[in-house]
C-alpha cells in the first residue's frame, strides 16, 4: 500500500480537523464566507505552497507578519 492508500483510510472528520489547525485556515477563515469555497481553497493552497519557502515554522516566520 502506498501513501495514497494510507490517506484514503483517514476519516474525513480527521482531515477536517487537520485543515482547521493549519495557520492558513486559522488566519484566513473569514475569507471563506466572503469568497466561497473555490476561491478560498485556491488561496489556502497558494499560501501553503508559499510556506515551503520559509526557513522556519509558518506560525512564527510568516503569519504574524501578515
Amino acid at each position: 500500500m502506498g501513501v495514497e492508500g494510507l490517506f484514503v483510510q483517514i476519516p474525513i472528520e480527521i482531515w477536517d480537523k487537520i485543515v482547521e489547525e493549519e495557520p492558513e485556515c486559522r488566519h484566513m477563515h473569514r475569507f471563506l464566507e466572503k469568497y466561497g469555497f473555490g476561491r478560498f481553497a485556491v488561496l489556502m493552497v497558494a499560501a501553503g505552497l508559499n510556506d515551503f519557502q520559509l526557513k522556519g515554522k509558518a506560525e512564527i516566520a510568516y503569519w504574524p507578519k501578515l
